[in-house]
């Protein structure tokens, strides 16, 4: 609870960022088309569609952005609450996620609904997984959809957990075979819900190509354009990040949920050659998946806001595994 959260002084890096984007979608500009945007252009329109019921104020971009790293909290209780035994376990893992989680100083001017979207996807597959009803799957299609459509890289993050999910299920679970095809197409369709009709509109307003190509820049250029190392003792290469692994290193502890994720993986060979995988497991592969994939992109800046988000997942895997 912060109630002063719309006071003190302005971000100029966040704001100068999205504000804008912002002016120019207000303005009757397409983004990508008429000017360059760093991430979706959802992450422009849904702020803006705000902007336009409540007015043209820094305020309503912070309670966008507030509002949205709250319910990605929200979302991570639910998650948690669907693969945990006990409530106690519960209870003990809630106050760690939100005071090792939640970005200390940037929750009003950055994050938002991005990290929301990529938890909520994943938790629409734990809910197909265990009600056995394919429209959750059709849900988590749409999530991660919207995910990419607000950040490429979050999407790409919650994709990657849908299909690492269905890949271990097919080799390892065969009972759940027709469930396999049966999820898989209706993510698909869920996919084909909101990017299709995001793709004819970017056609028609000439904006197809000019989003490809942002895209492709900034998956290519952006650690380029902003190299973190300048900014501070940030692992430049995979040998930095390997040497991090000696406990004299600055970077050891940056390197701890490495742990958490080995013996998870441990765990499930342990749970393979026993025979015992179970829904649960499939549902906890799905989380470890997406955090795994969170975490591997956060290094670009560690211990940087996007690096607390991607301990998320891993909070909620290591209460599991202490359970």
């Amino acid at each position: 609870w912060h109630p002063y959260f719309a006071d003190g002084k302005i971000n100029i890096f966040e704001v100068g960022l999205y504000l804008p984007g912002i002016q120019s979608v207000l303005s009757g500009e397409m983004p990508f088309r008429d000017f360059f945007h760093l991430r979706g252009p959802l992450e422009l329109f849904v702020p803006a569609i705000f902007m336009h019921f409540l007015g043209e104020s820094i305020w309503v971009l912070e309670t966008y952005f507030y509002l949205g790293t709250v319910a990605t909290l929200i979302a991570c209780v639910f998650l948690a609450k669907e693969l945990y035994q006990t409530r106690f376990v519960l209870y003990l893992m809630v106050p760690v996620l939100v005071a090792r989680t939640f970005p200390r100083v940037t929750f009003t001017h950055w994050g938002g609904m991005r990290y929301a979207l990529g938890i909520v996807s994943i938790l629409f597959l734990v809910y197909f997984w265990k009600q056995q009803k394919p429209s959750w799957m059709m849900f988590a299609g749409m999530a991660a959809a919207l995910a990419l459509l607000t950040s490429i890289e979050v999407g790409v993050c919650a994709i990657f957990g849908l299909a690492v999910t269905f890949i271990f299920a097919a080799l390892f679970k065969t009972d759940f075979r027709k469930d396999i095809l049966k999820g898989s197409g209706y993510a698909a369709l869920g996919f084909a819900f909101i990017l299709i009709p995001y793709g004819l509109y970017l056609i028609t307003t000439g904006s197809f190509l000019p989003y490809l190509n942002a895209t492709y820049s900034v998956v290519t250029s952006m650690t380029k354009v902003f190299p973190d190392y300048l900014l501070g003792d940030n692992p430049r290469n995979f040998l930095e990040i390997l040497a991090a692994v000696n406990p004299k290193n600055l970077h050891f502890k940056h390197l701890t949920p490495v742990c958490t994720y080995l013996f998870f993986v441990l765990y499930l060979i342990y749970k393979i050659r026993q025979r015992t995988l179970n829904l649960t497991d499939l549902c906890i592969v799905a989380l470890a998946s997406y955090g795994i994939m969170m975490y591997a992109t956060a290094f670009r800046k560690i211990g940087g806001y996007q690096f607390e988000m991607a301990l998320q997942p891993e909070k909620i895997v290591l209460f599991y595994m202490l359970e």
